[in-house]
């Protein structure tokens, strides 16, 4: 009988991961909602000592990737003209961090916060140079 030398790791519950986030940026937290389907944070962000305060709602659901929107400022109005790169939709201001292959519901999503903060930085140098000098992936409409 083969030995299995790599246990399948447990999936982290989704109210675990929300107490994590909460836990670890306990000074960021603004509100928090569970309902029966999803449990959402909404965090202020200042990314820089430069930079304004942003509300982010990161929306965490069993088995699914989280998504992160930012509430305010309006993303949408602030780009009419443009439209930022690295969001799957602007119109809702749901950022793109990470491709769902990239990220799983085994990862400790408390992480995702410093992403978040990353993401807004390089959104601001955005806005200012035209150039985006973060990570990331160029996709298809038909991919978001």
């Amino acid at each position: 009988m083969a030995s299995n030398k790599h246990p399948r790791r447990k999936k982290v519950p989704v109210m675990k991961q929300l107490t994590a986030i909460c836990s670890k940026h306990k000074d960021m937290v603004v509100s928090r909602k569970n309902t029966h389907k999803c449990h959402d944070v909404v965090l202020r962000i200042t990314p820089t000592e430069v930079s304004r305060t942003y509300l982010v709602r990161i929306e965490l659901s069993q088995d699914r990737v989280p998504k992160i929107y930012v509430l305010s400022p309006n993303l949408s109005e602030e780009n009419k003209d443009k439209d930022p790169p690295h969001m799957y939709s602007l119109e809702k201001g749901r950022l793109c961090l990470f491709l769902p292959q990239e990220i799983s519901v085994y990862n400790n999503y408390s992480e995702i916060v410093p992403w978040i903060s990353e993401w807004l930085m390089f959104y601001e140098t955005w806005v200012i140079t035209g150039e985006w000098y973060g990570r990331g992936h160029s996709f298809e409409e038909g991919d978001k």
